[in-house]
């Protein structure tokens, strides 16, 4: 990601009007830009009147002199809107840099300007606001727009706008005025920009400058205003200041530049959405669908509704962190690549431990009001029992298979034993030896049961399921019975030959032919 940022280290088109198709666009590169951007942004935008250095302050931001593009003539250089292709650190904060083509262009109308300082405002959380000369009562009418967008929000029926609006910077370039109150007492900037921005019941210049003031007030709460001194009193130099020594500009200069990109380093906050409850830091992905979701609203005619539009971005928070949660949930979830089974609580267990991850990502990923969180945790929970049912599944599928095995195993087993019990010759010369080599067939048979047995308990799969251990106690009992069936027919035809041939002895015995009887 650093190396990506390192190459696109240039201003890239962010926001542009396309001539031909009359639409507001979103670059491709910015998108792409953007979309890598995982941590959470904060967002500086720079506006005012063209030809007037607002690109400087933002090369100045970086600790550079070039970067966005500067001009020394009354042509104005930026068009749309650009961002810088590399984010800033600063203050542990990670900073993107908008510049916006300047107002009050010959060639465009109010209501382009409109819609440059709107998105302007609506996507920074630091917004500066770049004029040469200092900004008194009749000079905020360049900021009549604001009464626009103001009435825009109000329109759009945001009843927590303000508080997603950004922190507001007066920058007054070439200031030559001295600050003091009436009674010649030395005031600071920002007293002064209250001054000129308090309500005065008996101005000259109406009700509707009145509401522009009240405007401004309500719309940026947090205010500050920073005088900067020529920096250079060679007009030649002043036309290409940018390409100057940073360090041979005037002193004076340089300090106020620097209380100004200190305060905003430090008091800037980091981009976010508000609602009555909740603030919600965005990152750069999320940023771009915010960008999106105003210019189509430009697009089809529509008044950009911050509610409406932060809705959208969490409810598709919402789905990108449910997927991602599952998909770390089906990635540590899995069955062992031996293909053997897994003890069901061993599984029970994983499915509950992982499920606490994947919910712990979640709700870390997650951005929303609790209704929607909850609504979309109900949904996480339904794809991760989902899953670990599948897996259940299929663990019961490799465990009756290897018992099936095992089983078949053992038969072999068994049947090896009664073949080599049905050729051994039980009938030797006594029936004692006839009963005892039955004897050690029966012990040999239960030797390898026993030895059978216990390799089962001691395998992972024995105690998986109740009816596949019954299933296999079963087959194990219904070869060992035939087995025992077969001994005894073998003992019981052992003993009848025995009795028969006891009889045929007494019978020679009492015939009186004992010599025949014992050559039989």
């Amino acid at each position: 990601l650093v190396n990506d940022r390192k190459e696109m280290a240039r201003p890239l088109p962010f926001i542009m009007f396309d001539d031909a198709t009359k639409k507001w666009v979103i670059g491709p590169e910015a998108q792409s830009f953007l979309k890598k951007i995982s941590n959470d942004i904060t967002v500086i935008c720079v506006v005012g009147p063209y030809r007037t250095g607002k690109s400087f302050l933002l090369n100045r931001f970086r600790g550079e002199q070039q970067g966005f593009v500067l001009g020394d003539s009354v042509q104005a250089c930026t068009q749309g809107i650009w961002i810088w292709g590399e984010t800033v650190r600063k203050n542990g904060k990670e900073f993107l840099l908008l510049d916006t083509e300047g107002l009050g262009d010959y060639k465009n109308d109010q209501d382009y300007d409109t819609r440059i300082f709107a998105l302007s405002i609506l996507l920074s959380s630091g917004l500066i606001f770049n004029k040469i000369g200092v900004i008194e009562e009749k000079s905020l009418r360049e900021l009549s727009l604001v009464l626009e967008i103001s009435n825009m929000i109000k329109k759009s029926n945001d009843e927590v706008a303000g508080e997603s609006f950004p922190h507001l910077y007066f920058v007054c370039r070439d200031a030559f005025l001295r600050l003091e109150t009436r009674d010649k007492k030395p005031m600071s900037a920002d007293e002064y920009i209250e001054s000129v921005l308090a309500p005065h019941a008996t101005s000259r210049w109406g009700q509707e400058h009145q509401r522009l003031k009240e405007s401004i007030r309500n719309l940026f709460p947090y205010r500050k205003c920073f005088m900067l001194a020529r920096p250079t009193d060679d007009d030649d130099q002043l036309r290409n200041v940018h390409l100057l020594p940073y360090e041979s500009l005037k002193p004076t200069f340089r300090t106020k530049c620097e209380e100004l990109m200190e305060d905003l380093a430090l008091h800037t906050d980091v981009f976010s959405m508000h609602t009555t409850l909740k603030r919600f830091p965005l990152n750069g992905e999320e940023f771009c669908k915010l960008a999106q979701s105003y210019v189509a609203c430009f697009n089809d005619g529509s008044i950009p509704s911050i509610q409406r539009s932060f809705d959208e971005i969490c409810q598709n928070s919402a789905e990108n962190a449910v997927a991602a949660s599952v998909d770390l949930y089906r990635s540590l979830m899995t069955l062992t690549s031996d293909g053997q089974p897994i003890l069901p609580e061993t599984l029970e267990d994983m499915h509950f431990e992982l499920s606490k991850d994947a919910m712990e990502l979640f709700v870390n990923s997650a951005k929303g009001e609790d209704g929607l969180i909850n609504e979309y945790t109900g949904r996480l929970l339904v794809q991760l029992e989902r899953h670990y049912e599948d897996t259940c599944r299929h663990n019961d599928v490799r465990a009756e298979s290897r018992c099936k095995e095992s089983s078949a195993s053992f038969a072999l087993f068994l049947q090896d034993l009664m073949d080599q019990t049905k050729a051994s010759n039980l009938f030797l010369d006594t029936h004692e030896g006839a009963i005892h080599n039955l004897h050690l067939h029966v012990q040999e048979a239960e030797t390898i049961l026993s030895n059978f047995l216990s390799e089962v308990r001691s395998c992972s799969w024995h105690s998986l399921h109740p009816h596949f251990q019954a299933q296999l106690q079963d087959i194990i009992q219904g070869q060992t019975d035939e087995l025992n069936i077969q001994v005894e027919v073998r003992r019981l035809e052992a003993i009848k030959k025995a009795q028969v041939m006891m009889e045929i002895f007494y019978l020679m015995c009492i015939s009186g032919n004992k010599d025949a009887a014992h050559d039989g």
